[in-house]
């Protein structure tokens, strides 16, 4: 997993590219600021990201755990079209009940991704 979605920058330094930074991000929410933080970059980036190539790499990246339910459901609430959901959607199923970050609040859940998030993810 260690140099897939790695670019050589115009710096001379080894980066992540942006669809990897994001699957880091939600691989590993504490480090990348918590679900906030990581909802707001999804909503900033929504002309950057490349749904496709995003997917690609996370598949490449071969996680035992369904990430792209949680990419699907940070989509949604960023307000990503449905044609983008349905890609997510068919990456694989949904069968798993996941949590945006560890230690976190239960008390709401997205039937339509099985994932729990914190209050104020409503859009």
């Amino acid at each position: 997993n260690g140099n897939i979605g790695v670019v050589y920058g115009e710096i001379g330094f080894h980066l992540t590219n942006l669809e990897r930074t994001f699957i880091d991000c939600v691989v590993r929410p504490q480090y990348a600021g918590g679900p906030y933080v990581i909802l707001e970059a999804f909503k900033k980036a929504h002309n950057s990201l490349n749904i496709s190539q995003l997917l690609e790499t996370l598949k490449k990246m071969n996680f035992k755990y369904p990430y792209h339910q949680v990419i699907g459901f940070y989509l949604e609430r960023a307000g990503y079209d449905d044609s983008i959901l349905q890609l997510v959607r068919q990456f694989d199923q949904i069968n798993y009940c996941l949590s945006l970050d560890y230690m976190l609040d239960l008390s709401y859940f997205s039937s339509s991704w099985n994932v729990y998030y914190p209050a104020g993810f409503d859009r």
